[in-house]
Formats: C-alpha cells, sequence, structure tokens
C-alpha cells in the first residue's frame, strides 16, 4: 500500500549525502551491554518484570506460543501502514501500565490519522523519498518543559510537543543508510522546534526488531537490533526511555520553562520572558546556536545566545572561549556587551553513560550567554551620515579588541549593528559576534591568515588566498601563511563599506538591480570574488562607482579608505617584521587605526552640515523587507525561503558574464544562509544579527517539509569554515 502524499517530500538522495556527512560517523554505536545500562538507569523506580508480567495476563503478550510475541503487532503485515495502529497503541499500553510521571498528559500518536484532504491523495512509496514527518509521535503536555494544551491529540502533529518521533518500517525494506537519514530529518525539526533541546531520541521500530537512534550535538549513537518480541523487557525499556521521562530526562532543556503560554530562560537566577526567535541553527550536529530577543524581569529587553562549543581534547589547541572574551570586554565602547551567564554543562555527561570505548570526537560545553539589546544591522542604516557613524564607532571598537589582544576575523553586515537609539558617538555603532576571534598574548605571534574564517564578500584577499595555498601545505612543502593582523580585518570593514554603497541608496533601500560588479563579489565560488576583489583594488580609483544618491563625502571616504589597501599602505610596514607579534604592530596599529578614523572623523565632520534627506524611492521598502518575526503568541513557522532584512531577501541564483550561480546582495548576509550547507569538516553556523534590533531576521523552515532549499548550492560559496573543530 503507498504512502500518503503529505508523507512524503522531496527526493532523498541530497538530503542523504547532506545529513550522512554532517553525522560523520552513521557507525557510532551504543554496545548491548551500554543500552542495558541506560535502560537500568531510567527503569530503576520501576520493577520491568512485574510489569511484564501484568501484561501477559492482561493478554498482551503471549507466552503459551511456540514463539513469544506481542500480539498487537501482526506477524505479516502487507505494508508499513498496517504497523503505525498496533505501535502507537502498545506504546500506550506500556506507558499506561508503568504509569510514569503522570501517563495522562503523555501520549503517542499516529500522526497519518491527521484530518488532512492532503492525506487523501497518494503517491508511490520508494527509496529516493522522505517523510516530512514521523508516522508515530510520542507527545509529552507537563505544562513545564512543554506546552501545556487542552487536548494532545489537537496538537499530534506539533514538532513543538514531540518528546520522541518514532519511526516505523518493515523488516523488508532495504535500510543500510536510509533510516539514519529518516530518522535525523525527525531529530532535526525537533532540534528546530525545541530551541536549547540537548538531545532527541528515536526509536526505529518493525514488525519484529528495534532500534534506537540517540542525536544530539556531536552526532549520533546507535543500539544494535533487538528482537523485543523475545525480549520484551527492551521494548519495555525503550517506551520509557523516549517516552516515559520527564522533559528533562527526554531532552528538554531545564533552563527553558512555560508557564502557560509563555516562554521563559532563567540564567542566574533571572527568568527571562521570550519575545521571539532571532536565529537558529538546522544543523543537528555542531553549535546548535539559537538566539531568543527578551525581556527580564523588568521589562528591560536583552538578547540570550544558547551554543555549544568544541571542547579541545588537547590543549595545546584551545582557544579563549567566547563567553571568556566577552568578559574580557566588558564595559568597551563599539563591542557587544555581556549581562550574564549561566555555567557551562557537557554534551558527554548528558549522555548518560560511560561506554567501553571513549566516544569519538570531542566533547561539547553549552552555556547561556545573556547580552545587551542593540538596533538593527548596519544595512538598515537611515543616511549617509548615520552609515559613516555607525562603520566609525564599529572599527574604533575593533581597536579596543586589538588593544585588548582579540582578532575578531569575521567583519560582516550582520557582525556590525547599530546602537541603541540615541546612543553617543562611540556607541552609535557596534561590533558583535566574537565567536571566530582569538586571543593572542602581548608578545605571541598572531594566527595565521585562514579561508576558513569569515565570509568570501568580506574577507581580505590575504585571507581569500590561503585557500590555494593549502595545497601547498603538505608535508615538507607545507608553507605557513601569513598572520592574520589588524589589517586584514580593517580590510574587511572596507568590503563591507564597499558593498553598502554599491548595492544600497543612500537612504538605506536595496537596489533592485546591483551593478555586476557587486554580483560577482556575492558569487558562490570563491575564486570568482578573489579575482572580482583584485580587479577591483587593481582599478582603483576609478572602480569607485557608488550608487549616486550618496554624497561626494561618502564615494571620497571609500577611494581613501580603499588607497590604503590599493597602494599596501598598511600591509608594506609589515614587511621587515620578523616575528609578527602584538607587541611588535603595536605603535603601527596606533597609527593606521588613527589614520581610517581620521577619514571617518573628517567625512562624518563634512556631512554634519548636510544632512538633507537622502533619496529614498530607490528600491523595495525597507518595511516591506523587513522579516517575519515571531511574536510570544504565534508558533514558530519554518517557510522554505530565507526572510529577513534587505540584506537578507533571497532573490534566485542568477548567472554573470558565465561565472556560475551569483547571488543578488541580498543573499550575502553570512550566517543566514550558511546553515544550508552541510559538510563534514566545518561548522556552518554562526550568529547572525544576534542582538540587532525587531527587525532582525529569523530563519524558518516549515515542519512539514525538511528537505534543503533549491537554493543550497547557490548559497554554498558564502559559508563560514570553522577550522579545528568537527561540525
Amino acid at each position: 500500500m503507498p504512502l500518503p502524499a503529505f508523507f512524503l517530500t522531496k527526493e532523498a538522495k541530497p538530503l542523504s549525502q547532506e545529513l550522512l556527512l554532517e553525522l560523520q560517523e552513521p557507525g557510532i554505536d551504543i554496545t548491548e551491554a551500554d543500552f542495558y545500562e541506560i535502560l537500568a538507569r531510567v527503569t530503576k523506580d520501576i520493577c520491568v518484570l512485574s510489569h511484564q508480567e501484568a501484561l501477559c495476563e492482561n493478554l498482551h503478550y503471549d507466552t503459551t506460543g511456540t514463539s513469544k510475541r506481542w500480539i498487537n503487532i501482526p506477524e505479516d503485515p502487507s505494508c508499513e501502514i498496517g504497523l503505525y495502529d498496533p505501535v502507537s497503541e502498545l506504546f500506550n499500553i506500556i506507558l499506561d501500565e508503568c504509569k510514569l510521571y503522570d501517563a495522562t498528559r503523555r501520549k503517542v500518536c499516529n500522526t497519518c490519522k491527521i484530518d488532512d484532504n492532503s492525506s487523501q491523495e497518494e503517491v508511490s512509496s520508494s527509496q529516493s523519498s522522505v517523510k516530512r514527518f514521523p508516522p508515530l509521535r510520542g507527545l509529552l503536555r507537563d505544562g513545564k518543559y512543554f506546552r501545556s494544551v487542552d487536548e494532545i491529540d489537537s496538537v499530534s502533529s506539533s514538532a513543538t510537543q514531540c518528546s520522541a518521533p518514532i519511526e516505523v518500517r518493515l523488516d523488508e525494506d532495504d535500510f543500510p543508510d536510509s533510516c539514519l537519514v529518516q530518522c535525523a530529518v525527525y531529530a532535526q525539526e525537533i532540534f528546530i522546534n525545541q530551541p536549547g533541546r540537548r538531545f532527541v531520541f528515536v526509536p526505529l521500530i518493525t514488525q519484529h526488531r528495534l532500534r534506537v537512534y540517540r542525536f544530539d550535538r556531536g552526532g549520533v549513537l546507535v543500539t544494535p537490533w533487538f528482537d523485543y518480541h523475545d525480549r520484551p523487557e527492551v521494548l519495555i525499556g525503550t517506551v520509557i526511555l523516549t517516552c516515559g521521562q520527564s522533559g528533562t530526562g527526554l531532552g528538554r532543556n531545564p533552563a527553558i520553562t512555560w508557564d502557560g503560554s509563555t516562554e521563559y530562560i532563567a540564567v542566574e537566577g533571572t527568568k527571562y520572558e521570550v519575545m521571539h526567535d532571532i536565529m537558529y541553527d538546522t544543523h543537528i550536529s555542531g553549535r546548535g546556536t539559537y538566539i531568543w530577543r527578551v525581556e527580564d524581569e523588568s521589562g528591560r529587553e536583552r538578547v540570550i545566545k544558547h551554543m555549544w562549543r568544541d571542547l579541545p581534547s588537547s590543549r595545546a589547541h584551545s582557544q579563549v572561549a567566547e563567553l571568556e572574551l566577552l568578559k574580557m570586554v566588558k564595559g568597551m565602547d563599539g563591542v557587544i556587551q555581556i549581562i550574564a551567564s549561566s555555567p557551562e554543562y557537557s554534551m558527554f555527561d548528558d549522555r548518560g553513560f560511560e561506554p567501553d570505548q571513549p566516544f569519538q570526537g570531542n566533547d561539547r560545553l553549552a552555556s547561556f550567554i545573556v547580552m545587551e539589546s542593540y538596533g538593527g544591522i548596519i544595512t538598515e542604516f537611515s543616511s549617509p551620515l548615520h552609515l559613516l557613524q555607525i562603520l566609525r564607532d564599529a572599527i574604533a571598537g575593533h581597536q579596543s579588541l586589538w588593544r585588548k589582544g582579540i582578532i575578531h576575523r569575521d567583519v560582516s553586515f550582520n557582525n556590525i549593528l547599530q546602537g541603541k537609539t540615541g546612543a553617543p558617538v562611540g556607541k552609535i555603532g557596534v561590533l558583535i559576534d566574537l565567536d571566530m576571534s582569538r586571543y593572542t598574548a602581548y608578545s605571541k605571534e598572531l594566527p595565521e591568515c585562514s579561508w576558513e574564517y569569515g565570509i568570501p564578500a568580506f574577507q581580505a584577499r590575504r585571507v581569500m588566498e590561503t585557500a590555494n595555498e593549502m595545497t601547498k601545505s603538505v608535508g615538507s612543502d607545507y608553507r605557513p601563511s601569513a598572520p592574520h593582523t589588524y589589517v586584514e580585518d580593517l580590510e574587511s570593514f572596507m568590503w563591507v563599506f564597499f558593498c553598502i554603497t554599491t548595492g544600497y541608496g543612500a537612504g538605506g533601500s536595496v537596489l533592485s538591480e546591483p551593478p555586476v560588479v557587486l554580483r560577482q563579489l556575492m558569487n558562490s565560488d570563491s575564486e570568482v570574488v578573489c579575482t572580482t576583489k583584485a580587479k577591483i583594488i587593481r582599478e582603483w580609483p576609478t572602480s569607485i562607482d557608488i550608487h549616486p544618491s550618496y554624497p561626494p563625502q561618502v564615494s571620497e571616504l571609500l577611494r581613501q579608505f580603499m588607497g590604503l589597501f590599493a597602494q599596501n599602505t598598511l600591509t608594506d610596514s609589515h614587511k621587515n617584521i620578523p616575528r609578527v607579534t602584538r607587541k611588535a604592530l603595536d605603535s603601527l596599529s596606533e597609527s593606521h587605526y588613527a589614520l581610517v578614523l581620521q577619514y571617518f572623523d573628517h567625512a562624518i565632520s563634512e556631512l554634519s552640515g548636510n544632512t538633507t534627506n537622502a533619496e529614498e524611492d530607490l528600491g523595495p521598502s525597507s518595511e516591506f523587507l523587513k522579516s517575519d518575526v515571531r511574536t510570544k503568541s504565534q508558533p514558530r513557522s519554518l517557510p522554505d525561503e530565507l526572510v529577513g532584512t534587505p540584506s537578507e531577501i533571497c532573490d534566485s541564483a542568477s548567472v554573470a558574464e558565465g561565472n556560475g550561480d551569483v547571488l543578488t546582495l541580498s543573499t550575502i548576509s553570512s550566517s543566514s544562509t550558511r546553515h544550508l550547507e552541510v559538510r563534514s569538516d566545518i561548522d556552518t553556523f554562526d550568529v547572525v544579527a544576534s542582538i540587532a534590533g525587531p527587525s532582525a531576521p529569523v530563519k524558518r523552515r516549515r515542519e512539514d517539509d525538511h528537505c534543503a532549499s533549491d537554493t543550497d548550492t547557490a548559497l554554498s560559496g558564502l559559508k563560514r569554515r570553522k577550522k579545528g573543530e568537527s561540525s
């Protein structure tokens, strides 16, 4: 019997490749002994044997025949759907029998019974299809970790209430990797719709066997297959493990709770009311970053970030965590400010057992960071003067970071925010997101440039060129890259300035038709981007061709700023320094920052006397382009397209001068696109406009469509690589 059409989504092949790459090690196993240890822990307060005997007495389990079996489960079902009702009924019988944590608040639902017109459609089931949502869902409405609802059946299709998605297959199905991919799709949707979820159990059951997948930010752990007819205690334990525990036992974050229809996050004794999501990672393995806009108990707006950071196995390769960097820059103008943070907790500890062999990969540590809330991203500037003030203060903030020993390495559109309304000079622009930053002691050599950090559109040319140098870095032919200094970040500021003035009008509106040179800078092919940058620099100053709506002071400032790199004014001064440290660059950096800030101060001074309203009708309305921010009374919706501020409205990929997929200006917003690519050697998500104002972008994806969008390939050139960390 074919599956209903509403159960199926796009072809699985591209999705399979992405998820298998992301999970890296699909063969990481929980041994039989490990699984029994886990089951013993979750069933320690009940006597499984007594419940097993009770189930036998109630004729749910037959011990009289030649082969023991659960009576509810058909021996030879004609189709997969024929197992949905029997399995869900058996799970509910076990939950009711065990009566753990108030069984009336939990239930396993057959989602195939949803009253949906599309369920009447039928298509052929094949290995090239992936179900949109699980056939069975364990649901919980405890009113604390899962939102309470009047009727549990009314949310049977909702990933927000799902304690465990349950996959059902026939034993005859061919499923080497397909089951892993299918279960990963379910887990991915749970992680997206349940902010801060630590892990997800996905039981897989056939008419004869079962196994359990456990997904967390380190990947997936898989149990062996068990014949649950022959070993009924395994089925009882699995139902309790995956559907019968408390909310935190099922993977919910204890710091995130519900009170009626209001969601709260508790950090350092303060309860923050969640207003809406700002951004979240769609990957399973990796940092799992989630960002919310919240209000504290006094009604002050804040931003909370939750992220799993990689814990290097060797101290030699460790670097200062973002949380520690934020503490170092507390009180610094022009830089994101921390309010509070929670203690870090371990991913390995969450797994709840000690394997015979050590877990593969590094442990990860997670924490909540509460930060100040600011205005919108830089591309929402109100006038040319405002644009220069934002850039100027962000550059000054960058200088303060450099003096403190911190190299940012990720200057981009969405990491430069407007300050709060009425902010004084020095705080009109704010540099955020220290996730990619690196701390270096005063006398230590600076880290090497690496193409793995940052967004190609904004990376310094020297950083981009390291991608080509990788082919020369094998064995004895290793050639160290140039050090990443303040100069590379200043060049990134210059490219941000260039892109904005080329692709936005002076009133802050996106141009409906960006010039070809800008489209090439946004190309998904990094080589095209690098070549375009070289051409722009080579043809300076004639390459300065900003939108005519800007006053001449802006054009002159860009000419001066780019000239520092076109004439190698900054980089040439480093050539004769044998060992590049902050100490060696101390006086040079002070003079270089002073020069750049002098350029900006002069232009700002001239514009301050010339603040006539800029031309507004240059493209789509900025209000029209603002993101669909979820209020606290709205559900999380996940459309295929990316939505957001003017810099993030995805246009379809186009081709410029035969150079492959080229993106419009709107698709360059660093992290808003990075979630679309899955690589085994990178962590592709980072904070995007994480502290931005109410119009900040929100990545969404429908619960009923898990496949990566058609723009995946086109956006692949804009991903941030994370060096030295598994994804």
